[in-house]
């Protein structure tokens, strides 16, 4: 028989512990910030004699099974309060927040000659941040004259780490310890998840996962080609780059599997050629002023941001800590799902979510649900 799991929950808000009922944290690559929402009661506030938080007010979420994990840091957003219902919602975004809060003088730097690294480190560091920064030794903006002219339109520093990030397909974020991170997305990532999927619920496999879905892109699906063009004013010249993320297939089913969760032997199939002829698609990108390793840069960044889109896979675990970029991987028992255990993916969202069981009830707990899409490789 399975021990029952004891689930830790702790929240505070300027400092002090808050009285909640649920909470809901979402980290996502495709999001600008991580956010989080905190429900608790209105009456639990008014015998616990709880203030009304401020914006900007410093917001902490650990929580986990049998312990605590860190889970969230950073500021209030809103208040709601929704007195027929004694509820209290409180919204809430990460560290990256302040960043996009504060405004930035533009005239106090000099971006001529930086690479795109050094940008970043003197304005975080200039905002108090720590940095861990893997510089591509790209300059920043287009050559002019022999010199690199990097003029940005970014009116907050958030802005201006997103527009360099998007540059060279790196991924930044802000963490708890004040941190700011700028690296490849795949150095940003927190190792490897196994998940298993079927099998035998009393054997307690490692990290079940329940809801278990995958979205297959027939449109998209296959190689992806990315051709950036551009004209070099001064010099009169034209640089151009491409780059093609290889699709991932899934094997379409070939394994079958016994009652013991062995693979049974399958019989050779005739493998017949199709009459369509499958060109990969290409996407042209225009933008003049740009290097050589600039065009190679945002080639291969968009190539690998399109391919990854290709198949996506989402389900839900028990509470896990995990990192976006981190690596997923499916483990199949006795059941068969078409091949897509097989395809190694990287995780775009997390999400972890915890209600208070309701009296005499069965409803609640704590989970993670995960969103990941495909690891392509780019040439």
């Amino acid at each position: 028989m399975a021990l029952a799991r004891m689930i830790n929950v702790s929240i505070s808000v300027a400092g002090t512990d808050l009285p909640a009922s649920a909470f809901k944290v979402t980290d996502s690559s495709q999001g600008e910030f991580s956010t989080a929402n905190i429900s608790s009661s209105i009456a639990a506030w008014r015998i616990q004699g709880v203030e009304i938080p401020k914006k900007d007010d410093a917001v902490d979420i650990h929580a986990g099974l049998d312990g605590l994990d860190h889970l969230f840091s950073g500021v209030v957003d809103d208040v709601r309060f929704k007195w027929d219902r004694d509820t209290v919602e409180i919204s809430c975004r990460d560290l990256g927040a302040v960043l996009n809060q504060s405004k930035l003088v533009l005239s106090k730097y000099d971006f001529k000659n930086q690479t795109i690294g050094k940008i970043v480190k003197q304005v975080a560091e200039d905002f108090g941040l720590d940095t861990d920064i893997k510089d591509p030794g790209i300059m920043a903006g287009s050559e002019q004259h022999g010199e690199h002219q990097y003029l940005p339109s970014a009116d907050n520093p958030w802005s201006l780490f997103q527009d360099l990030a998007r540059q060279v397909g790196y991924a930044v974020k802000v963490d708890k310890d004040n941190v700011l991170s700028f690296k490849p997305p795949e150095e940003s990532g927190g190792g490897t998840l196994t998940v298993t999927y079927g099998g035998d619920p009393k054997n307690n496999p490692k990290n079940p996962i329940k809801d278990l879905e995958t979205t297959y892109q027939l449109a998209r699906n296959g190689d992806v080609k990315v051709k950036v063009v551009s004209y070099h004013p001064t010099k009169a010249q034209k640089v151009s780059s491409e780059a093609t993320a290889k699709g991932k297939e899934p094997s379409g089913g070939n394994k079958r599997y016994t009652a013991s969760g062995q693979p049974k032997k399958t019989r050779k199939t005739r493998k017949t050629k199709s009459t369509k002829a499958n060109k990969t698609p290409t996407v042209t990108i225009r933008r003049d002023g740009l290097t050589q390793e600039q065009a190679d840069e945002l080639a291969k960044a968009t190539a690998k941001d399109i391919a990854k889109k290709q198949i996506i896979m989402s389900g839900t675990i028990e509470m896990k800590p995990v990192k976006i970029h981190s690596k997923l991987k499916v483990k199949c028992v006795s059941v068969d799902i078409l091949g897509f255990d097989a395809i190694e993916y990287c995780i775009s969202q997390v999400v972890h979510s915890w209600d208070m069981p309701e009296e005499g009830g069965s409803s609640g707990g704590l989970f993670t649900e995960i969103t990941a899409q495909l690891r392509p490789e780019v040439s």
